[in-house]
């Protein structure tokens, strides 16, 4: 049972807290820190060419991927950038998984082209 005070007023009300213990599993297959040159097509980091999830406990194909902007450049998305600036990209289990969670996060540049 919760007791919240609203409006200067007390409110009972109970309520079931359910736990789950979800395992944490490790996410790996990029380098960090790449950079590219801005050429008007997206831009993705790659590494060993394959995302993996610790002992395959999750399908690469279910995780989330979240492209976003750092320092000056503003950016939010699913979809790989194409304009030069600062990003992250982060892989995530999704929070519907019963089981697992866990998340990577990669930085990468693209610079503006010299031509």
């Amino acid at each position: 049972m919760a007791i919240i005070l609203l409006n200067g007023k007390k409110h009972q009300k109970d309520f079931t807290v359910h736990v789950v213990n979800k395992e944490n599993v490790t996410i790996t297959g990029l380098e960090d820190n790449q950079v590219f040159t801005f050429d008007n097509t997206t831009k993705t980091p790659w590494g060993t060419g394959t995302i993996t999830v610790e002992d395959n406990k999750v399908d690469v194909n279910e995780l989330e991927i979240f492209y976003n902007g750092t320092g000056s450049t503003t950016y939010s998305s699913k979809f790989a950038p194409v304009d030069a600036g600062t990003y992250t990209i982060t892989y995530k289990v999704k929070d519907s998984n019963p089981n697992y969670v866990g998340s990577v996060t990669y930085t990468f540049t693209i610079k503006k082209s010299t031509t």
